[in-house]
This record gives C-alpha cells, structure tokens and sequence, in this order.
C-alpha cells in the first residue's frame, strides 16, 4: 500500500510539473487557446470522405471475418486498399459502438456525423500525442526544455500537418506516430526498439522506409547488422501480407494499389525504357548515409536530419502525392529548422509553401480537398439545404495556376532540403532562439490557416446567401451537335421557388450564326409555361456561358420542371451547338432529354434560383 501511494504522490508531483513546464514561457496561454479553438472548430467543420470508408470497413474484424477480412468486405461493396493494421486499429477504437448496436455492419451509410467524428477523434489525440513525442525527442536531441517545448508547438502547428489532421482529417498520423517513437528510440541506441516501431510504421504507409534506412544506414556500418535490421524491419508486413495473401481483394486493390506506382511516374527515358528519378535519388541518399562516416552523437543528428530531409524531397518533389501524405514530412522539417542557425527563415517559409500547398490541393484535388470538406462536417446539412454553389474555393483564391504553384512548391522544399545541410547547423543545440522566432511561429500558424480558411467561409458565405445555384452540371464533356430544327431539355426539380437565370454553354463552331434559340420553362407534369424568351445568337462567343434573365420566375419548391431549348431557323452553316456532361449513370437531381429519349447526363447547365420574398 506504501508503495503504490508512493508512485501516486510521485505521478501527482509529475503532472504538476508538466503543468509549469506547459506555463512557463516562451509559450502563452494564448498560443495554447488559438491551437485548440483553431483545432476544434476545424475538426467539426471539415472532413474528408475517406475515414467513412475506413471505419465502416473495420467493422469486419467486429464481425469475426479475420482471415477473409477483404473479401468479405468486397461482397458487401467496400473494397479496401490498405494493410490490416490501419483497420484493426479502427476496429478495436469502434468496439463501444459495436457492443452498443451503433456500428455493426461494413457500410458507409451507417456512418452518422456522430460516428464519423468519434473515428476522427483517434487521429486526432495521437496527433496531439505525437506533439509530446515531439517534446521528448527534442530534449534527447539536445534543444534544453524550452526551446524542445516551442520545437513540439512548431510541429502542431505547422500549417501542412494541421491541415492534414484537422481539415482534412486522415490517418497519416498513425505513420507519423510510429516513426517518432523508433526516432525516439534512435536517439536512445535502443536498437531493437527502433526496429520494432519502423517496422510497425511500415504497415500503416510504406514512406516510412525512406526515413528508416538513413537512420539504419548513418549508424551502422556493418552489412550483416544492416541487412538484418531489414529484415527483421519487414518481418510484420511480410506476415500481414501471407495472411491475406488468398483474399483476391487484398491482391487486387492492396498489392495493386495505384499510388504505390506514383514513384514511376517521373523518369529518364533511354534506349530500353525508362529510369524511375525518385527511386534513384532515394538510392543515393541512402547510399550517401552509409558512406558518410561520424562518430560524435551531434553530427550523426545532424546529418540523419538532413538525408531525411533529401528523401522528403525525393518523394514529395518530384513524386505525385496526395495532400495528407505531407504530414510525414513535417516533423524533420521542423526538427532541422530547430538545430539550424536560421530557424526563423525556415518557419517563414513554412508559411509561403502552405499558400502554394494550398493553390495546388484546391485545383488539383477537386471535390476531394475543397469545399468539398464542408460536406461531412457540421454545416453539411446548412449547405445541402441552400443548394450548390456557382463558386469554388479555386475561384476565389486569386492565384489560380497550380503548376506555376507546384513549381514553387518544389523549389521551395528543395531550399528547404538543401540548406539544412550540417555546415549551417549550430554548434550548440541549445542555442537561444532567435528574436522574434515565437513571433513567426504565430504568424505561420494563423496565416497559414487563413490561407485556407478565408477562402472556404467566403465559399459557405456564397452558398447561404442569395441567389442559390440549385442545380450545375458545368463539367463540359462533348457538344450535343448542332441545334437544327431540334429541341433538347433538361430537367430540375426547384429547391427556391424564385428562378433568377439560367447559364449554359453554347459553341458557335467559331463563327457568326444568325439563329435564335427559343428558351421555355414550363412545369413537367402539368406543362404549363413559367418562363418563355428567344435569344439572338449573333453576338455569342464560342464556348461562352449564356445567362437568360428568367426575371424571377414563380416554382412550386419540390415540383419538377423542364428547360426546352429549341432552334428552328438553322442550316448546316448557319447553327449553334450545347454541350453536356459525361455519362452518370443515374438520374442526379434530373437529367436530359435529347430527341425526346431520357439520358443519363445533363446539359451544361447553370440553374440560379431565390428564396421567395
């Protein structure tokens, strides 16, 4: 009894004292308050899809389909692409809402915003734990307590990875997680520890490798050591993968996932084919860590850091990635900004790269990492209910060239990679920080989001104010050939019950056509018109959106209605054309009508309705 109330009073004076280190500058109880307010709201507001996906699918470890876990999930529709780690971690976090009866069934659609934030919940506190983890190797590495301190605040707020986490809100911290802890164990020469955890990490995403082998490499010297911390390091993957090995799931969308082919995509081509650029950087790095030769725990820090930084650029430069994949990336670039003797310049830039990270996710990840992410959040329902939206995220931010933005991107991870090169280290970590460096982190943190989320609440803005795109199909697929005596539809059902306009596309074969089109609305059941104009075509632009002024025509909210558009004073050199979007498979909100037969896509259309006054 004396005994355990011994380590209770010792737990007692160590939470304590965790409490002052967490008070005592240079950290403010405003820096703790910005973190978790900018934290919380974000984890309700947005959200990615992906987790739906993959907590529904843990559900069949719940239901004792061990060994044929993706087969079974593929006959009731999911196919998953991950390793079974990612979804027994789930599996063993949803087991109070399987004992409860809330979640017992592989399906996304059981998936309510309550469960889908309890899985988000998770990432979230081991990224919170991975930020504690981040404090610890700091002080192993030498940084003192406060300045280890400001190095984890870096790290949970660096823009990138908060996005990942909180905006985005994936699972790449379960890597991250891992890889810390064998880092850590590095930095203690607990050899067999950091082989465990790394090759844990590697079930989870196989990047890991890329941060293990320098590690493995700069410290051990001996080919037998070395080929036997490999092995043993693939050991847990190795086993997952003969377990499933006869589930024709797992063949086909694990071990044929197409992202892990991204590293193929950059190559020489020669003579015979062509050479993969980012696995033979990778090679080198590593090649230079075993070669590079030091004895003194700092340098060997130094220069671990650093050809781990080199592989992030091999990787994430010169490499398709996906947004959340960067989180992996984050911790040593802020560990190398923290032993260089420039760590201000570092979190400045920090900054820039979040807005050209920013530039490129909301052009190049359309409705995966836009507005799309206010979907699954807590104004889901807000914006559903208004309708959609005539703006984008990519529409508002006033840079809009995401290769000019990736180009920067790349150059500015290369600076970051190439200039943390020992000779600019300092020569004690423990160094002061510079002045004004917390001043920085602030502002690369708060500007940093505000790159992001200005534009997306100026998205919602749009959506809940007058007027109300209700319905856009502006996808432009192919034209539907030329309107010569000929009437194509397009039907919606009104969400307003005040139509404003309507837009759609029209090519002219770029030349001047003296046609009219004959625009009607008119109610699909009863027929009756609501709306009626003729347009001159003379004056249209090839390509052009044309916008009708429908002058606040009267709809019944919830009734279908038609758009006929028709022309009948055209020739085969006097005509214009519509266009419309791809094949969709179902009828999404209505569909067209081409040669009074029922398609399953839509005219290019734009439909703008408003509230009733």
């Amino acid at each position: 009894m004396k005994k355990f109330n011994f380590k209770l009073a010792k737990g007692v004076l160590a939470g304590r004292q965790l409490l002052r280190d967490i008070a005592e500058p240079p950290l403010k109880k405003i820096d703790y308050f910005m973190f978790l307010a900018a934290a919380i709201v974000c984890f309700f507001v947005f959200q990615n899809s992906d987790i739906i996906h993959t907590a529904a699918s843990s559900v069949g470890y719940l239901n004792g389909h061990i060994f044929d876990f993706y087969d079974y999930n593929a006959t009731l529709g999911i196919n998953d692409s991950y390793m079974p780690s990612t979804y027994i971690v789930f599996a063993i976090w949803n087991l109070p809402l399987y004992i409860f009866g809330l979640l017992d069934v592989p399906r996304t659609d059981d998936i309510t915003f309550g469960i889908l934030m309890w899985n988000k919940l998770l990432p979230s506190i081991l990224y919170m734990v991975s930020g504690w983890l981040m404090y610890k190797i700091a002080e192993e590495i030498g940084l003192g307590k406060q300045k280890s301190k400001l190095c984890a605040y870096a790290f949970l707020t660096a823009p990138i990875g908060f996005f990942s986490q909180f905006i985005f809100g994936q699972y790449d911290i379960f890597t991250v997680f891992f890889v810390l802890l064998g880092l850590y164990f590095w930095l203690k020469d607990r050899d067999v520890l950091f082989v465990l955890f790394f090759a844990i990490s590697f079930t989870f995403k196989y990047f890991a490798l890329l941060i293990f082998l320098p590690l493995l490499l700069i410290k051990h010297k001996h080919i037998g050591k070395v080929i036997g911390a490999l092995v043993l390091s693939l050991v847990p993957i190795l086993i997952e993968g003969l377990i499933y090995i006869g589930n024709h799931t797992f063949v086909e969308y694990v071990l044929g996932f197409s992202a892990t082919g991204y590293v193929d995509d950059a190559g020489i081509l020669t003579g015979m084919s062509s050479i993969s650029v980012v696995i033979m950087f990778c090679c080198i790095i590593a090649a230079c860590a075993y070669f590079k030769n030091v004895t003194l725990k700092e340098e060997r820090i130094k220069w671990a850091l650093y050809f781990i930084t080199l592989m992030m650029l091999g990787i994430f430069g010169f490499c398709k990635w996906h947004p959340q994949w960067l989180l992996l990336m984050v911790p040593f670039l802020v560990l190398g900004a923290f032993i260089h003797s420039d760590t201000k310049i570092f979190m400045a830039l920090d900054l820039l790269m979040m807005f050209f990270f920013v530039v490129i996710v909301v052009n190049k990840f359309q409705n995966a990492a836009d507005e799309i992410l206010f979907d699954k959040g807590i104004l889901g329902n807000l914006i559903a209910r208004y309708g959609e939206c005539e703006t984008t995220i990519a529409n508002i931010i006033p840079f809009k060239d995401a290769d000019f933005a990736l180009s920067f991107y790349v150059a500015l991870l290369l600076v970051m990679a190439v200039f943390k090169h020992p000779s600019f280290g300092l020569g004690n970590f423990k160094s002061c920080l510079q002045k004004g460096t917390m001043g920085i982190i602030r502002t690369r943190f708060i500007g940093g989001l505000a790159i992001f989320l200005i534009p997306a609440f100026l998205y919602l803005l749009a959506v809940v104010f007058p007027p109300y795109v209700t319905f856009c199909a502006d996808e432009k697929y192919t034209d539907i050939s030329g309107m010569i005596d000929r009437e194509v539809t397009q039907v919606f059902i009104a969400k307003r019950g005040e139509l404003e306009r309507i837009e759609f596309v029209v090519g002219t074969y770029e030349r001047e056509n003296d046609v009219t089109l004959n625009v009607t609305v008119r109610d699909a059941t009863t027929r009756e018109v609501v709306f009626a104009k003729d347009i001159e075509m003379l004056d249209c632009e090839d390509g052009a959106w044309l916008s009708v002024d429908t002058e606040n025509a009267k709809l019944v909210v919830g009734n279908t209605y038609r758009i006929d558009i028709s022309c009948y004073d055209a020739d085969d050199e006097n005509c214009v054309t519509l266009y419309r979007t791809e094949d969709i498979g179902e009828y999404d909100h209505g569909y067209a009508i081409i040669g009074g037969d029922r398609m399953d896509y839509h005219l290019c259309v734009k439909i703008v309705e408003n509230n009733l006054k």
